[in-house]
């Protein structure tokens, strides 16, 4: 009977300083991007606040709100496709696990 093994787990230190420099980079956007939608928001550190320029046409505002609407849609839609992909990935490693002998790594 063929024995198969699983990879390894434990990682070298090269490979957990770059998970921790990536983890500390998308901090470091994320807290940027924060800031910023507070800055535009109450018009502090930033050159244009939300409520400063002129008003648009009302045709050209509900065009960008029905594009914004159909971006968050399609985001949602493959989003829960990929957490259905997930989900039956999941069902298929618990029904292999049963069938295939794992052999204990040392």
């Amino acid at each position: 009977m063929t024995v198969i093994q699983p990879p390894a787990m434990g990682g070298s230190k090269t490979g957990k300083a770059t998970k921790i420099l990536r983890g500390l980079a998308s901090y470091a956007v994320f807290f940027f991007a924060f800031f910023c939608a507070i800055g535009l928001v109450e018009g502090l550190l930033v050159p244009r606040a939300i409520d400063t320029g002129t008003a648009g046409p009302m045709g050209e505002a509900l065009f960008v709100d029905l594009l914004v609407t159909m971006a968050y849609i399609f985001v949602s839609i493959f989003l829960e496709e990929r957490n259905l992909v997930g989900d039956e990935y999941r069902r298929y490693r618990k029904t292999a696990s049963k069938l295939i002998p794992w052999r204990k790594s040392a």
